[in-house]
């Protein structure tokens, strides 16, 4: 289990737009970036270990290495079967996914047991968990059960958590022709 508020995340939609999207690479710089990540970590294997918090880079992964047993890094998703994943904000609110105001608690007044709970208990959460409510070439990608994209970004840039993630270059087989 890990309480993770590493960079403080804006909660208003509004605000992550303003602040974050300038700041993003174009999706083919970020899908160079993960790559280099990858050959960096085979260089270094043994030595130190890099493994990025990324939604996207289980695919890259599996393409590289398809033997690899994987699951999705998307916290929210992941505290369905793991506790895992709580982001805890200064002022103890705590979060299954900050981005999207899934708040389920706040440390100073409940347990963490209680707010997991109320996590893995959300029928919200089991929504977005579930991959079969993907729309666009995240719903069709056949990597969506280790990816599926990130749902807070897809929320931040179109309105629809459960659009596909606009940030992702890679094209599912299903829709080249």
């Amino acid at each position: 289990f890990a309480l993770a508020s590493l960079i403080p995340q804006p909660i208003c939609v509004e605000e992550q737009r303003a602040k974050l999207m300038p700041l993003e690479p174009s999706p083919e710089e970020h899908e160079r970036e993960l790559n280099e990540i990858y050959l960096l970590s085979k260089q270094l294997d043994g030595k130190i270990g890099l493994m990025p918090y990324d939604i996207f880079y289980n695919r890259i992964l599996k393409t590289k290495e398809p033997s690899l047993v994987l699951r999705s890094r998307c916290s929210v998703c992941n505290n369905l079967e793991e506790n895992e994943w709580l982001e805890v904000q200064d002022d103890g609110r705590a979060y299954g996914c900050g981005p999207l105001g899934l708040m389920f608690g706040d440390v100073r007044k409940d347990s963490l047991a209680e707010i997991m709970a109320r996590n893995r208990d959300s029928e919200f959460v089991k929504r977005l968990a579930d991959r079969r409510n993907l729309k666009g070439k995240c719903g069709a990608c056949e990597f969506n059960s280790i990816c599926g994209g990130c749902r807070a970004r897809a929320y931040v840039h179109t309105g629809d958590m459960f659009a596909e993630d606009p940030y992702c270059p890679y094209k599912p087989k299903v829709q080249r022709r």
